[in-house]
């Protein structure tokens, strides 16, 4: 089967987060099942990367209607990260490359519900549109409104985006989430039955793997930390709302609760950021940027914690890598929504008024402890990228083709997911 996929990331490298992951380890599981892929996405300028089945296209728009696109977006609607990259992947000359290549499709999936052009594109053509999200975009867009103070701009972009979400829901043939709680949100908000929406979960970065190269030991002394050291980690791209905010919060739970200054509790951030606010300048907390062997800075920590307090939806990826590498885990509820039962009771989820008190608790037990291979085996069994891919080819490519084998419906080409 020919499937082209649209999205609005640039860069589908792991450190960009959950939804760069997801996309690309379904596009991968696509192309080893014999599927030829295109993943379109935006770029500074056109480049294209072929590997085996799955060919990579980024659309590089004009300069000058980029930065208008930019400035737009700086002075009124700062808080739209992909605001630019959606306007792009929507103008007249990336829609023209689209067409054709959707044209050329026998199913077109939709990562993200601005892509309006491309979907008005595939309806001419009678195309199969899988409707694709980690989350439901108008819910995050809706705590964004809720959380900043009363102002037209957030109302707009909340009304917005729900409109675009709305249509996309409507007009796809299959709409994806990655939890059942998203499904019934999904369902409620627009109107629509739950068995036209499938759940997909998130799978985690299958990239990371246990370092046999670099050790936990070379870590904490390239940082400072012995190994006598309780260190904390949290790993987020620190650009995004919910995980400044937790670094936010844990600026300010290191700084209240002094029994974590008096036992030396060292907390590393990992992931990217523009630049650090002076609040989060204290000697506790050691900032990274990204890391190349992310796995050997989890291992090299005690307890990974995820103190996170918005982005209502979607399966956390970082609480997935986590525990896939078997780590003593801390995480507040908004950080668990969505995860299987039979991994979730590996975490230790608590509040954000308990939170200090019961990180310190798991560093002190914790200290310089072995994984856990039992939980890194659930979790992998659960959520690598084969078993999402499976799921993938159940809950989608398997529907999909039973309701195109009915009478008077084209046909669907025929595949087989093993």
């Amino acid at each position: 089967m020919r499937i082209c996929i649209v999205d609005t990331f640039r860069n589908h490298h792991p450190v960009s987060g959950g939804h760069a992951i997801r996309v690309f380890n379904i596009a991968k599981w696509l192309s080893e099942q014999g599927h030829s892929v295109l993943l379109i996405r935006p770029g500074e300028r056109s480049t294209s990367v072929q590997a085996r089945r799955l060919k990579i296209l980024s659309v590089g728009a004009d300069a000058r209607f980029a930065r208008l696109i930019r400035d737009v977006q700086v002075h009124l609607l700062p808080g739209l990260r992909h605001f630019q990259d959606s306007v792009s992947m929507n103008n007249p000359s990336t829609l023209r490359t689209l067409r054709a290549h959707i044209q050329s499709a026998d199913l077109v999936q939709l990562e993200d519900p601005t892509l309006l052009g491309p979907l008005l594109i595939g309806k001419l053509y009678r195309k199969i549109i899988i409707a694709d999200s980690d989350g439901v975009s108008s819910e995050v867009a809706r705590e964004t409104f809720n959380m900043s103070s009363p102002g037209i701009r957030p109302l707009l972009a909340y009304a917005f985006i729900l409109l675009c979400e709305r249509l996309s829901c409507r007009l796809s043939s299959r709409v994806v989430t990655s939890s059942t709680g998203d499904r019934q949100t999904m369902s409620s908000l627009h109107h629509i039955n739950q068995n036209k929406i499938a759940v997909v979960p998130n799978p985690f970065d299958t990239n990371i793997q246990t370092s046999e190269t670099v050790d936990g030991a070379s870590i904490r002394q390239s940082l400072g930390l012995s190994s006598e050291t309780p260190t904390a980690i949290f790993v987020g791209d620190l650009r995004v709302q919910h995980n400044s905010e937790a670094v936010d919060y844990i600026v300010r739970m290191i700084t209240n609760f002094r029994s974590l200054h008096d036992h030396k509790v060292r907390v590393i951030v990992v992931g990217k950021f523009d630049s650090l606010p002076e609040r989060w300048k204290i000697p506790d907390l050691i900032f990274t940027g990204p890391v190349r062997d992310l796995a050997a800075y989890i291992g090299a920590s005690d307890v990974c914690i995820a103190p996170l307090f918005s982005q209502p939806t979607g399966i956390k990826t970082k609480v997935l890598t986590y525990l896939a590498l078997g780590k003593t885990t801390v995480a507040t509820p908004a950080a668990l929504i969505g995860l299987d039962a039979s991994v979730r009771k590996y975490v230790t989820g608590c509040s954000a008024s308990d939170f200090p008190v019961v990180l310190l608790d798991k560093l002190t037990k914790d200290l310089n402890s072995a994984p856990n291979r039992t939980l890194s085996a659930t979790v992998k069994s659960l959520y690598g990228a084969d078993a999402v891919g499976r799921t993938y080819g159940r809950e989608v490519l398997e529907y999909i083709k039973g309701e195109t084998e009915i009478p008077g419906k084209p046909s669907l080409p025929h595949t087989s997911v093993s």
